[in-house]
């Protein structure tokens, strides 16, 4: 799984200045920018907010498809993580359940799913585990841009 997100970019609606930022992945997803270099910096914002709230809604993210737009990488990290909450979401877990399981402070499993905090892999690797499940990291080449 890869957390690379597209997203379209077009000019504001009805003559306004601006640029409109949607994703067809995540419809409830909208941000603007004035300039399109500002758009897209915005649009990373708000797809790492949107799966937040999902995430925190104890919802499953919906994965990135194929589509034309403009792509955005959100990483390898959210990628574990974005795996994590489906797959926990799947076995039926809240937040609050899988922090049981991990035998920590509830503090620290929501880090641990949380898009906005940096997590060490190796608590992916326990609450995937804990989950019954086993994470693994492959490398590829990227294409020049």
């Amino acid at each position: 799984m890869h957390a690379r997100y597209t997203v379209q970019i077009e000019p504001q609606p009805y003559g306004q200045p601006g640029f409109l930022v949607t994703c067809r992945d995540l419809p409830f997803l909208t941000t603007e920018g004035d300039t399109l270099e500002e758009a897209t910096r915005m649009a990373k914002g708000a797809l790492l907010a949107t799966i937040e709230i999902l995430i925190s809604a104890d919802e499953p993210v919906p994965l990135p498809s194929v589509t034309s737009g403009t792509m955005i990488d959100l990483g390898t990290l959210v990628a574990a993580k974005i795996t994590l909450n489906n797959l926990r979401v799947a076995a039926g877990l809240n937040r609050a359940q899988l922090s049981e399981r991990l035998g920590g402070s509830p503090a620290q499993a929501y880090r641990t799913l949380s898009v906005l905090h940096n997590s060490r892999m190796d608590q992916i690797d326990r609450a995937l585990a804990v989950l019954g499940y086993r994470g693994e990291f492959s490398v590829y080449q990227a294409a020049a841009e």
